[in-house]
């Protein structure tokens, strides 16, 4: 049986840090590291072929961990998504039970 733990998600300061006309990320900076959320304006296959590089871009020059919170485990899609621009699920949920994604350099 796998333990996980729980990770506090206080937010200290969340800031845009990449605006495009198809997507912006942003990063909520905590305590324990740096949550990323991507909010898609319109998702093609030119938002597909320029967000992975913008993300490996942003997380490979963090010093915190960077972690996505998975909201809704049946989202195979978004799942997915995640998982292709280098995320893999890390041992912690959080304090609502939601399942957390790691970045890993690819």
């Amino acid at each position: 049986m796998l333990y996980y733990e729980t990770i506090n998600y206080d937010v200290k300061l969340a800031i845009p840090v990449h605006l495009d006309v198809l997507w912006s990320i942003y990063f909520d900076y905590t305590d324990q590291g740096i949550f990323c959320h991507i909010d898609f304006h319109k998702w093609n296959k030119e938002a597909r072929k320029k967000v992975v590089p913008a993300i490996y871009e942003l997380a490979s020059k963090q010093a915190l961990p960077v972690y996505v919170e998975i909201y809704d485990r049946e989202d195979e899609k978004y799942i997915k998504f995640v998982k292709l621009v280098g995320f893999t699920k890390a041992q912690y949920i959080t304090e609502e039970g939601n399942d957390v994604y790691i970045w890993r350099k690819l």
